[in-house]
């Protein structure tokens, strides 16, 4: 039986004086042809409250499936990439208070005919600070074979 290991690569931990996001995700083995709950783990880890998370499930690399949402807003002119997704592809997980987590799953499914490689997701993150000061970042996550 094949089996992968969805492995988290943090590429970015946001941090803006005193409030900071750190977003990782769970180390699993997922079976090929079934689906699994990914556990996505956020956590506060600043000493000011964080309002407001949202959370879009941007991208999937196939065939793996996911409840990702890719209705892009706004392209980057530099990079081709989307910077800005339409509100409708987040999810509100609310208020986080400082050094409090929380966690989040979505399903992944692997289908039966996927290949052996490396196979990348993305999260994209808005939250607001107090005094409404947003920030938004992404952070990416590899699904590698074992």
């Amino acid at each position: 039986m094949k089996k992968i290991l969805f492995i988290i690569g943090l590429f970015m931990i946001l941090g803006v004086s005193q409030a900071g996001l750190d977003v990782s995700v769970s180390e699993e083995t997922y079976e090929i042809g079934y689906s699994k709950l990914l556990e996505v783990d956020i956590e506060n880890t600043g000493t000011t409250n964080i309002q407001n998370i949202e959370i879009a499930f941007v991208y999937l690399e196939s065939p793996l499936t996911s409840s990702t949402c890719s209705i892009c807003k706004t392209l980057s002119s530099y990079t081709g990439q989307c910077i800005e997704y339409e509100d409708d592809c987040f999810i509100n997980y609310g208020e986080l208070d400082a050094g409090n987590s929380k966690k989040i799953f979505y399903s992944l499914n692997v289908p039966s005919s996927t290949p052996p490689k490396n196979y990348l997701g993305k999260l994209f993150v808005k939250y607001y600070l107090a005094g409404n000061k947003e920030i938004i970042d992404s952070f990416e996550i590899e699904v590698i074979y074992i």
